[in-house]
């Protein structure tokens, strides 16, 4: 079942610079939200403590009716094994294969055969469109392959939510949209519920999405998305 994700009343400064101010928000099961900003207004830490990463300075971070801050560790990362997440700098290990990457999550968890993890691992490569790299190293792909790399990496454990820190950013037009195809396929099979955040909303602009801005400190819901679709028609 894919996770509810609750945002409540969160904190958080850059020195004394107070980046988020008291944001709050709720992301439904299997739903797909979209949230906009400039650059440096605090989106990247914003989905770094929605997922866990980070602590808030104040405020709640609730999966499925869990505040994340009463969970021990252990609790903690069990949970997070129900999450994939797509680091806006990939991070990929630099001395691992494309295949070993990709797999890390699968032998983190330590009950797999190696035959079951080669199959997922070669089926989420398949899925993204990385074919015939697994013995590559990152340092040897293009900035598409490192992305597609980097998406079936947080794909690969089949989560049930996703979070994706500027997923298409630089990409050329048709890397772009292969990425966000495979994204909504997946959410569309398994219901997934998947949190983005990008500097241009209008790469997300083709599918309808709930969508908000980051600005000032708070998250601004645009009244049924009518500045995103203002957006839109002023870019066709």
């Amino acid at each position: 079942m894919p996770v509810k994700l609750e945002i409540d009343g969160i904190f958080w400064s850059a020195g004394v610079f107070p980046l988020l101010r008291g944001i709050s928000l709720t992301v439904e099961r299997g739903e797909i939200m979209v949230i906009g900003g400039r650059s440096g207004c605090g989106k990247s830490i914003l989905l770094e403590i929605c997922a866990g990463l980070k602590r808030p300075e104040r405020g709640r971070i609730v999966w499925d009716d869990i505040d994340i801050a009463t969970m021990s560790r252990n609790e903690l990362l069990t949970a997070r094994q129900r999450i994939g997440y797509v680091f806006q700098q990939y991070a990929l290990i630099a001395n691992y294969s494309i295949f070993e990457n990709i797999a890390l999550p699968l032998r983190s968890r330590g009950d797999l055969a190696e035959k079951e993890i080669d199959v997922r691992v070669h089926t989420v490569m398949e899925e993204v469109a990385l074919f015939n790299v697994e013995k590559h190293f990152p340092e040897s792909l293009s900035n598409g392959q490192l992305r597609a790399a980097a998406l079936a990496r947080a794909l690969v454990t089949d989560p049930e939510m996703l979070f994706l820190d500027e997923p298409v950013s630089g990409l050329d037009p048709q890397t772009a949209s292969g990425i966000r195809a495979v994204l909504h396929a997946r959410q569309r099979r398994r219901e997934r519920t998947i949190v983005t955040i990008c500097h241009d909303l209008y790469l997300w602009a083709s599918r309808p999405h709930r969508v908000a801005v980051l600005e000032g400190g708070k998250l601004v819901e645009p009244e049924e998305n009518h500045a995103f679709r203002q957006m839109v028609e002023a870019r066709r």
